[in-house]
C-alpha cells in the first residue's frame, strides 16, 4: 500500500538491505541520483538483494555509473514485483534522463497494470514523442485513451498506427470498439471483417464480430463467428521488446514461466525456462513447462529428463505423469506408456486421468476384460471425463455386452447430453440394432450439439447406408 507520494518518500533514504541481511540501517539526505533509492528496502530473495544492494552502492558512489545503476535498480524492482519501489526510481529517471523513453514506458506499464490510466497517459504521450518509431507504445496510448472514454482521441491514434501498419489487429479492433460504443454498427462490422480477414484466428475480432452480427440480425453468422472464436486459441501479439528487456532482471521463476508461455520464439522460451529451473529447482512447474516446450520441439530425451526432474520436485504431481504419458504416446512407445502410468498410479492411485490411460493402454493390447476396471474407476473418479466413458462403452460393445454398453452410454449422456462423440455412438447403436426411429431422434440431437460437424457427417453416412435417405 502506498503511504506517501514518491517526492515525500524521497526526503530521506534508508540504505542497505537491513530487512534482508540483518545489517545496519541508516538515513541520508536524498539528492541527485540518490533520490532514486526508495526510503525502505523491501524483503526479497537473497540473490536479488545482492544485485539491488550493488546498484544502490553504485548510486551512492555517484559519478558516471550512477545513472546506469539507477536504470538497473528500476528494472530489478519492476521485474520482481516491487512496484512502489520501481515507481520511485522511474520517477527520478524520467526527471533526470527524459530522453530515454524506456523509463517512461516502464512506469506507464506499472500504472496501467494498476488501473491508473490517467497517470499512465502522459507518460505514453512522452514515449510517442521521444520514440515515434516504437509503434507498440502508440497503440498502447490509444488503448489507454479508449479505456478512459476518450474515443475521438483514441481514434486518431489508432489511425496513425494503421497508417504505418495497415494490418495491425489491435488497432483495427480498437476502431471497431469505438464504432460499437457509438452504435455505428456497419462501420464496426467493416473494421471487424477487415481484421478477421487479415487474422482469421484472432479470437477478439471474431467475438466482437459475433456481437455486431447479432445486433444486425445476422444470427446464423454470429453463431459461426462464436464457434470460430472458441476454436481460435490465443492470438500472439507483437513482441514488446522493451518489456522483454526486464526479464534479464527477473529473479522469480513464475515471472519467467509467464514470459516463456507468451512468446513464439522457441529458443527464447527455452532460455527463460532454463533460468527458471536454475533459480528454483524445487518448483515442479518449472520443469513441467520446460518439458512441454522441449516435447513440442521434438527433443524427446530432453523432455523426459525435464519431467523426471519435475517428479523429483513433486513426486505426487499426476499432471506431470500425464504429460510424460503423452510424450510416450507421441513416440508410439506403448511399453513406455505402461511404465510411466504404472509409476504414476503407484504415487497417485486416485487420479482419473492415469486410470484412464491405464485402461486405454490395455485396450491397445486387446486386454479388454482387464481394461474395464481402470476405465470404470476413471469414470467414477471423474464422471465428466467423457473420453473415458466413451472408451468404456466401446469396450463393453466389443466384449459382446450391449446392455452394459447401453447403460454406460445413457448414463454418460445424462451427465453431458451434448457430447458429440457419445451422441454419434448412440446413433450407431440404434442403426446397428435396426431401430430407425430411435436413430433418427439421436441424429437430431447430434445435429443440435456444439462441435458436432465431423461426428454428424459420419453418423449420417451410417444412417443412410442402413436406412436410406431420411424422409
Amino acid at each position: 500500500m502506498r503511504t506517501a507520494s514518491w517526492r515525500i518518500r524521497l526526503a530521506a533514504v534508508l540504505v542497505g538491505a537491513g530487512l534482508v541481511m540483518g545489517g545496519v540501517m541508516w538515513y541520508r539526505q536524498a539528492t541527485g541520483w540518490r533520490a532514486a533509492v526508495p526510503v525502505v528496502q523491501p524483503v526479497m530473495p537473497e540473490a536479488l538483494a545482492v544485485r539491488v544492494e550493488a546498484a544502490i552502492g553504485e548510486i551512492w558512489a555517484g559519478g558516471e555509473g550512477a545513472k546506469r545503476a539507477a536504470g538497473e535498480l528500476a528494472r530489478l524492482y519492476h521485474a520482481n514485483g516491487f512496484t512502489d519501489e520501481a515507481e520511485t526510481v522511474y520517477a527520478v529517471l524520467c526527471e533526470r534522463d527524459a530522453t530515454d523513453p524506456r523509463w517512461a514506458y516502464g512506469w506507464s506499464e506499472l500504472l496501467g497494470t494498476a488501473g491508473r490510466l490517467a497517470e499512465s497517459e502522459p507518460l505514453l504521450r512522452h514515449v510517442v514523442t521521444v520514440a515515434p518509431e516504437y509503434g507498440l507504445a502508440r497503440r498502447k496510448l490509444a488503448d489507454v485513451l479508449l479505456k478512459q472514454g476518450k474515443g475521438t482521441q483514441a481514434k486518431a491514434v489508432y489511425e496513425s498506427v494503421l497508417a504505418e501498419a495497415p494490418g495491425d489487429a489491435f488497432a483495427l479492433l480498437g476502431l471497431a470498439r469505438i464504432a460499437v460504443e457509438e452504435q455505428r454498427w456497419l462501420d464496426a462490422r467493416r473494421h471487424l471483417e477487415d481484421v478477421v480477414g487479415r487474422h482469421p484466428m484472432f479470437a477478439g475480432g471474431l467475438s466482437l464480430l459475433a456481437t455486431v452480427d447479432d445486433v444486425l440480425g445476422e444470427t446464423k453468422r454470429a453463431a459461426e463467428m462464436r464457434r470460430r472464436a472458441e476454436a481460435a486459441g490465443r492470438f500472439r501479439a507483437e513482441r514488446d521488446l522493451w518489456a522483454e528487456e526486464l526479464l534479464a532482471y527477473c529473479f522469480t521463476s513464475y515471472g519467467l514461466r509467464v514470459a516463456a508461455a507468451a512468446t513464439d520464439d522457441a529458443a527464447w522460451s527455452r532460455e527463460l525456462l532454463e533460468r527458471a529451473a536454475e533459480l528454483e529447482p524445487d518448483v515442479a512447474a518449472n520443469w513441467q513447462q520446460w518439458g512441454r516446450v522441449l516435447q513440442e520441439a521434438k527433443d524427446w530425451d530432453g523432455a523426459e529428463r525435464a519431467y523426471v526432474q519435475g517428479l523429483v520436485a513433486a513426486p505426487n504431481d499426476a499432471q506431470i505423469y500425464q504429460d510424460w504419458v503423452r510424450l510416450a504416446r507421441e513416440q508410439r512407445d506403448l511399453a513406455m506408456v505402461f511404465r510411466v502410468v504404472e509409476a504414476g498410479l503407484a504415487q497417485c492411485p486416485d487420479d482419473a486421468g492415469l486410470n484412464y490411460e491405464w485402461g486405454r493402454a490395455l485396450v491397445q493390447q486387446e486386454r479388454l476384460t482387464e481394461a474395464v476396471g481402470p476405465l470404470e474407476r476413471a469414470v467414477a473418479l471423474d464422471p465428466y471425463n467423457q473420453t473415458a466413458a466413451l472408451e468404456l462403452v466401446a469396450v463393453w460393445f466389443r466384449l459382446g455386452e450391449p446392455e452394459r454398453a447401453e447403460t454406460e452410454l445413457l448414463a454418460a449422456l445424462e451427465r453431458d447430453p451434448d457430447f458429440a462423440p457419445l451422441l454419434e455412438f448412440l446413433v450407431r447403436f440404434h442403426v446397428r440394432g435396426g431401430r430407425r426411429a430411435e436413430a433418427a431422434v439421436a441424429l437430431e440431437r447430434l445435429a443440435a450439439a456444439p462441435n458436432s460437424t465431423d461426428a454428424l457427417r459420419n453418423a449420417r453416412q451410417e444412417f443412410t447406408a442402413r436406412f436410406g435417405e431420411r424422409r
